[in-house]
């Protein structure tokens, strides 16, 4: 039925749902999540891809993201890693 969720799929959607934040940011972005990842890229509006950091060690469950000198706007965080994980909208402002 539309618009109703079993518990089952709110439980899933908690553990694979990574915290981004804060949102939105201006120098310092965390990254957190219990599904462990592998790559972060970070595009643009305009599907250009502006960060990639790939970890070559062990995966990662926290992030962070400093530094990146971009303009202010919409940017989508992509998280790649052996299991699927949501993609997230963030926010840089000046």
């Amino acid at each position: 039925v539309d618009g109703l969720t079993s518990e089952y799929e709110e439980n899933i959607t908690n553990v694979i749902n990574p915290s981004v934040f804060p949102n939105p940011f201006t120098s310092e972005l965390t990254i957190q999540s219990s599904i462990p990842f592998t790559q972060i890229n970070l595009y643009d509006v305009h599907s250009r891809l502006v960060f990639s950091h790939i970890n070559s060690g062990e995966p990662l469950h926290l992030f962070h993201l400093n530094d990146l000198h971009l303009t202010q706007g919409l940017y989508l965080l992509e998280l790649s890693g052996k299991n699927v994980i949501p993609s997230h909208s963030v926010i840089i402002k000046n």
